[in-house]
Order: structure tokens, then sequence, then C-alpha cells
């Protein structure tokens, strides 16, 4: 593979593999080098929420419907990653937040999304067992729903080997060899591989790629903290978030979550509401975000002490229940949000694909983009996500 491939994917999250997937099926030649595991950085710390409610430009919304479509396909074929359409809440707290909730209700109706806001004991068809006497109403998006994410990113890796792909596990990228504005060959611990096209799908870990070939991408990082419990009978339907979600990234917070710096952390923590239930019972709490170094995982206890109060306020049914397990995963997002796709002209055939909010609602036609970006088919929508536009602000190297 180090002279015969055609495009070299960095990254086998849920980008990566979705972009080998659809140029191996296309008939390239592809090679996946990943540093650690499929699935082993954001994509492996991802609540598996498919969100809809916050897709509220036509480009965007138009990859999610496609996404699904993909995930149906998926699920009748017989491959089982726990893909449902169980529909999706918000949680409204205020008036502030039901006025918002009701702007996303008129914009989803002119994508074609169908969304409403429920009231009183209506909520209950919803969310059937929620604390109802926290709530002033809840939104709520039938074509939401949830998946794996680990079954997901391994179907896309598997479908990407099937059809020629090879993926190379514990393989980081340690530089590039440049002539000119274009990558010769991307070095690693197990030598230098030389591809025409360099695709940057390396999730948090994109901006330290781009660097290295001389390119400063316009992504922020932020570290979400949650915990997982023992299965359980159901209790949760669908994927619940709070109102405040309704606000854009780097917006104020409007209600649905609490701001604190406990004096321990270089950031402030920011507590919002995110729980779903999984196929086998478990419920995954969260989440405690708050800015973080590039690939940052350590956990804050005081985090996880005010996650538990505030899932407890809406399903007090979860007091007695056992954590079994706790991570934290580094995720990116940007000052403008609009995710970061695009050819630069500093590294001319290094395509990077990061800064996706909510990645799994559109990871598979992400990379279908990615392949259709490879044989220079581009559609002039994407050309604000370039990563040349300006990016004052944002961090230039560690």
């Amino acid at each position: 593979m180090r002279e015969a491939c055609d495009v070299i994917v960095i990254g086998a999250g849920v980008i990566g593999t979705a972009s080998a997937m659809h140029l191996a099926e296309s008939g390239r030649r592809v090679l996946v080098l990943e540093r650690g595991d499929i699935a082993s950085g954001a994509s492996g710390g991802n609540l598996g929420q498919i969100s809809l409610a916050d897709r509220c430009e036509a480009w965007h919304m138009a990859l999610a419907q496609e996404s699904l479509a993909f995930y149906r396909d998926v699920m009748a074929s017989g491959c089982d990653i726990e893909y449902h359409e169980t529909g999706g809440s918000l949680f409204l707290l205020n008036e502030r937040q039901i006025a918002l909730a009701g702007e996303a209700v008129k914009n989803l109706a002119g994508l074609g999304v169908e969304a409403s806001i429920l009231y009183g004991e209506a909520m209950a068809e919803a969310e059937p067992y929620v604390n109802r006497d926290k709530l002033k109403a809840l939104m709520f998006v039938p074509g939401e729903g949830k998946l794996n994410p680990l079954l997901t990113t391994l179907m896309l890796a598997r479908r990407a080997e099937e059809a020629g792909a090879v993926i190379l596990r514990h393989t980081p990228v340690e530089g590039f060899d440049r002539e000119g504005c274009l990558i010769t060959g991307v070095r690693t611990p197990a030598g230098i591989f030389r591809a025409p096209v360099i695709v940057n799908a390396a999730g948090p870990m994109a901006w330290h790629i781009a660097g290295m070939a001389g390119v400063t991408v316009p992504i922020c990082f932020h570290k979400g903290t949650a915990f997982v419990t023992e299965p359980m009978p159901p209790l949760i339907r669908g994927p619940v978030v709070g109102g405040g979600s309704l606000v854009k990234e780097g917006g104020p917070i409007v209600g649905g979550g609490t701001t604190v710096n406990d004096g321990r952390s270089r950031y402030p923590i920011h507590i919002g509401t995110g729980f779903i239930q999984t196929a086998d019972g478990t419920v995954i709490l969260a989440q405690a975000t708050e800015d973080c170094e590039p690939d940052d995982r350590s956990i804050n206890a005081e985090a996880f002490r005010l996650i538990a109060a505030n899932c407890l306020s809406y399903y007090p049914q979860l007091r007695d229940v056992r954590v079994v397990r706790a991570w934290a995963a580094c995720t990116t997002y940007t000052k403008d949000n609009l995710p970061v796709f695009g050819f630069s002209r500093k590294a001319a055939n290094l395509l990077t694909a990061a800064g996706f909010k909510g990645a799994f609602t559109t990871a598979p036609a992400i990379g279908r983009l990615v392949r259709d970006a490879v044989a220079g088919h581009s559609d002039p929508v994407y050309e604000a996500m370039s990563p040349d536009r300006p990016n004052e602000g944002y961090r230039s190297s560690y």
C-alpha cells in the first residue's frame, strides 16, 4: 500500500470509516491510518443520538435525511446497528426556551420535518416517565432516534474493508513530506505512505494533522463527560436533550444547564441535559462540557456529582441505580457553527472533513461528500466551510 493507493484517509472514526467505505466502494484503493483503534476517539465516546432539531440549514438537513435513509437500509439488510427512530425530546424549562422551540418547529416544517410542542399530560406521549413538574413544555421530533455508535462505526469499517480498503490500526501520522503545496508522503512508524489525495478525518486531532501540513483550521475543542448505568427496565424512550441546545455553539446559555468552576479545572464546566437508554437497557447520562486541550480525556469527579443531580431532577427513578462506567471524550466545534470541509490552498491535496456536530446524524452522507470531492465534484454551498476561511482567534499550534 505504500505506493499503490489512490487515497489515504487519516482517522478511523465515523467520518473516516464512512469516507473510506464510499471511496472503496467507488473503486478507489484506500488506505486508512488510525493512531489507536477503530472508534477509539470521539466516535467511541458518542451517546448515539440522532438529532434533527438542530439541523436548521437546508444543506444540513439534506445530509441528515440521506444518512438516516442509509441507516434504514443497513437495518433492512440484517445488519443490526441498533438504529431506531424512537422520536427525540427537548426539555423546555422556561418561556424563552419555548419561544426558541416554536421558531425551531417552524424551521423544521419548512424543511419537511415534523415537530411539535407538548404541554402538561401530553408530554407523556413522548416521555411517559419524566418528572413533568420539572418541565414547562417538551418539544418532540418523531424522526429523531438513536443507534449504537460502536456497532455503526465498525459496520462502516467492515464495509470499507470488504470493498478493498486497508485499515492500519495503531499507526499514527508523524508528519508529511511536501513538494511545494502538495503532500508527497505521509510519515508513520510503519513507514512512508503515498497517495495523490489525503483525507484528514481525524476528529479533534484533525487540527493537529492539518497543522503538520501548514494549514490552520478553525477548530475548537471541548470535552464531554458522561457515565452509564447498569441495565434497567425501559425508562427513557428516545434521546433527550435540554432546551439550551437550541442556542448555537458559542452563544449564551438560555436555561437548561448550569455553568460552574470547581476551582480545580482550567475551564468552567457546563452541565447540560443529555440522556439516552440503549438497546440493552443501560442509561447513558450526560453531560458535563468544558473547553479542553486536544485529546484531553481526564475525568472530573465534580462533573459526575452535577450530572447526577441534574438527571435525578428529571428521572428520580434513577436514584438507586448503579453506575458501572464513566468516560470523557474530546470533540470539536467551530465559532461560526460551520464544519471544516474542503481542500486547502496551502496543501492542495489535503481534504479536511471535521467539526461536524453530532456527526452520527450525518456521517454516511459526509463520506459521500468526501468521495465526490476527491472525484472533483463539489457543491458551492460547501465553499463557506473551507479550511482557508478566516480563522482569527483560533489556535495555530499546541
